[in-house]
């Protein structure tokens, strides 16, 4: 009889790990410092967010990569000035730049996050050209990095734009991110916008943006989605937003036992 094959691991986690409002709720109080170093023994994934607002060294990189548990892995947040600053209209060095920071955590460089401004209209020349030179910029040795992109202006989701976006995504092997709130729209976790072998979830809030809680109802039905994608052998990642009201620490861990049921 064969073995029945092994469920990929699940990623959960929060966006961002150093927040005050954290203090106490979720680190101890004798952790003054070594937040990551806790946060990786509660969870298997972080999405960094810095990166986003600036690029830290590689050592920096390095670092995190020391204070983790051997089998934590990072989700990076792409630089605002190549999303929202150039607008994707970048030249090759500012993105083999990034890489090769992130480069720095190694193995535990698990996915790369392409988080678009909600002002950002599709433009297929200009997409097409930036999704060329990122996939040439995600190489690190032997191995590409995998991509998740999330796009929040309304014509990223016109079906005929989705159709050329879904094509150039699938040929490159990147993911879109299937990322829910009630401020942004949204691609559905549906059979045809699963690209690859891998699916990136972000849970912005049901109501508030990254201030609002989904709880376990809420939960429920998407912790029953990962559990069919994982059967399938799809790789899950999954981020909750929220720092002000410590919802995605709860939230994280609600989905985790959700799954596990």
């Amino acid at each position: 009889m064969k073995k029945k094959p092994t469920a990929p691991k699940l990623h959960i986690g929060t966006s961002g790990w150093v927040y005050k409002s954290w203090h106490k709720m979720f680190y101890p109080e004798n952790v003054k410092k070594e937040f990551l170093r806790f946060y990786s023994t509660e969870f298997n994934t972080v999405e960094v967010n810095t990166s986003f607002y600036h690029l830290p060294k590689r050592s920096t990189f390095e670092k995190w990569r020391s204070e983790t548990l051997d089998d934590f892995i990072f989700g990076v947040k792409m630089s605002r000035y190549v999303t929202h600053i150039e607008r994707l209209k970048v030249t090759q060095e500012p993105l083999d730049r990034f890489f090769a920071a992130a480069a720095g955590l190694s193995k535990k460089l698990g996915i790369i996050l392409v988080q678009l401004p909600p002002s950002l209209r599709y433009d297929e020349k200009t997409f097409a050209a930036f999704i060329r030179r990122l996939d040439k910029a995600r190489t690190i040795g032997r191995k590409k990095v995998r991509i998740a992109l999330e796009p929040r202006h309304d014509s990223w989701f016109d079906e005929e734009n989705m159709e050329a976006i879904r094509a150039l995504m699938k040929k490159q092997g990147m993911s879109l991110v299937f990322a829910h709130s009630a401020v942004f729209p949204r691609y559905e976790p549906v059979d045809e916008n699963i690209l690859t072998d891998y699916v990136y979830l972000r849970f912005h809030g049901p109501k508030e943006f990254a201030l609002s809680q989904y709880g376990r109802r809420r939960l429920k039905p998407w912790a029953e989605m990962i559990q069919k994608w994982r059967n399938k052998g799809l790789l899950v990642f999954a981020y909750f937003n929220d720092d002000a009201h410590r919802y995605a620490v709860k939230d994280a861990k609600i989905l985790e036992e959700l799954v596990s049921e």
